[in-house]
């Protein structure tokens, strides 16, 4: 009986990953964090930067944004002068917007912005319906929000194009602790056309529950008279 004589199969060279690959990879790594810190450089530190994040908000928030000259960084301080934000029903215009805030205060849960400057606002609403605005479901923001000055030099207030109201020079502060929204009014001026020929004045504070059915507790000093 011939005796059978089996042929070994050659056994293919292992393939070693050298100090080649792993410099190769080391540098695919370091590429991609270049990449990342030069696109966060540019979000925010750098005009372009903050139009674009500007408008990426706006489309997020399901509105259209129009901006004019971008003046500073999105890490602050930051100056707009011309600022347009409309929905399907509204529309919002500033002449000029000045922004400065804390970035560092992100890190403990807080979006605490130093002064908002509004000047030449102009509020338009849409024509008058019967239908009722739905209430929101909440109030509450994801994160706590502290202002500490909000400046408006005009804010004119239309409705088909007809002014209701302007106000002038008003001065507050807004903060948001997680269940409860807190303003101070600290000066308002405001009058009204000359179809009903009001002025006055206002000062106060109010809180605001963010919960459902948004208890609201105010205390306002008014000082008004009739320009009659």
């Amino acid at each position: 009986m011939a005796s059978e004589s089996t042929a070994e199969k050659p056994v293919p060279p292992v393939r070693r990953r050298g100090p080649a690959f792993l410099l190769r990879m080391m540098l695919a790594v370091l590429m991609c964090l270049v990449i990342i810190a030069l696109s966060t450089s540019w979000l925010l530190g750098t005009p372009s930067g903050a139009r674009f994040a500007l408008q990426l908000a706006a489309r997020v928030a399901g509105s259209s944004m129009q901006i004019g000259a971008v003046h500073g960084r999105l890490l602050g301080p930051l100056a707009i002068d011309k600022l347009v934000l409309s929905n399907a029903t509204s529309q919002l215009r500033a002449d000029s917007l000045t922004l400065d805030w804390d970035p560092a205060a992100l890190g403990q849960g807080l979006l605490h912005i130093l002064s908002v400057e509004l000047a030449g606002l102009v509020l338009a609403l849409p024509a008058t319906n019967n239908r009722a605005l739905p209430l929101p479901a909440s109030l509450r923001l994801p994160l706590n929000i502290q202002i500490d000055n909000i400046h408006l030099a005009q804010l004119r207030v239309t409705k088909d194009k007809l002014d209701l109201m302007q106000i002038d020079d008003a001065a507050m502060r807004w903060h948001f602790n997680g269940k409860q929204h807190q303003f101070r009014l600290a000066s308002l001026r405001f009058h009204t056309p000359a179809s009903y020929a009001a002025e006055g004045k206002l000062a106060g504070t109010a809180t605001l529950d963010g919960n459902a059915p948004f208890a609201l507790k105010a205390h306002v000093d008014v000082s008004a008279s009739s320009r009659h």
